[in-house]
């Protein structure tokens, strides 16, 4: 299916929620419309049905997800954090390669770690 819109946006935020913007020409001077909303809890409304097949939109719509999944997960990691509990983020780290998480690390540190492994 061709794309619908000529550009789509989900780089805004309005009270935790993403709004899916979209423009179907690239025009300068046209008002973009929102076509869906991802919510903090990784709901999407759609606004425009059409949005459900345009792969553009989706790609869009599923980053927006993903964003939405990163800060879930991250809030939960400093309430964990905060109640002294680091089990689930040390289970979690240990489906990250090597390699990652030797890259988190400050450069000084790689050397050590990258030999050990």
């Amino acid at each position: 299916m061709e794309n619908i819109w000529s550009e789509i946006r989900n780089d805004f935020e309005m009270e935790g929620v993403i709004p899916i913007d979209a423009w179907l020409t690239p025009n300068d001077n046209e008002n973009g419309t929102v076509i869906a909303r991802v919510h903090p809890d990784g709901k999407v409304e759609y606004v425009d049905d059409r949005a459900r097949k345009d792969r553009y939109a989706q790609e869009m719509i599923i980053e927006s997800v993903q964003e939405q999944l990163f800060r879930r997960v991250i809030q939960r990691i400093k309430k964990d954090f905060s109640e002294g509990d680091s089990t689930a983020v040390a289970e979690l780290l240990e489906f990250c390669p090597n390699e990652n998480l030797i890259g988190y690390l400050p450069e000084e540190d790689w050397e050590h770690f990258k030999f050990k492994l």
